[in-house]
């Protein structure tokens, strides 16, 4: 049996935090297909533009949640959208490469492929989200995380 440590078990902060990560990705998944749904099938939208209307949508949702929710960031919106984007233009680049190493190179299932992918990029997402792009520097007011004794 493992020692228990914090790096092992989150606080409860941080399952929150990533209960609220998850909540947004629900939201955001919600978002596209509704606006899919509408687009296409209501207003006759052709599918291709239809779905990167509602990519457009749904990662503005994402966007704007996670900030404000998820990571309850400080950051300027003039500086965290931008590490947003890039972010995603990366994760999008990183799903593709799982994809075709898998599936073109390896030879596997490009259902496997593309699970171990999303595992992948929503994990990397998490982390960069958390640590980079909605990053809270510590003010002076706050107190630490951790207390000593004396």
């Amino acid at each position: 049996m493992c020692p228990e440590s914090s790096i092992m078990k989150p606080s409860s902060e941080r399952a929150r935090e990533i209960f609220r990560f998850v909540q947004v990705g629900v939201a955001s998944n919600v978002a596209y297909f509704s606006t899919l749904a509408l687009a296409h099938l209501l207003f006759g939208i052709t599918l291709w533009l239809g779905a990167a209307l509602a990519y457009a949508i749904s990662m503005l949702v994402n966007y704007r949640l996670h900030h404000r929710h998820t990571f309850r960031s400080t950051e300027r919106h003039s500086q965290a959208l931008f590490k947003y984007l890039i972010l995603q233009t990366g994760m999008l680049s990183t799903n593709s490469i799982v994809l075709h190493l898998m599936v073109t190179q390896a030879r596997g299932s490009y259902i496997v492929a593309q699970i171990l992918a999303i595992v992948l990029v929503t994990c990397l997402t998490y982390f960069l989200g958390r640590h980079w792009v909605f990053f809270r520097k510590k003010s002076d007011n706050q107190k630490p995380s951790f207390q000593t004794r004396r």
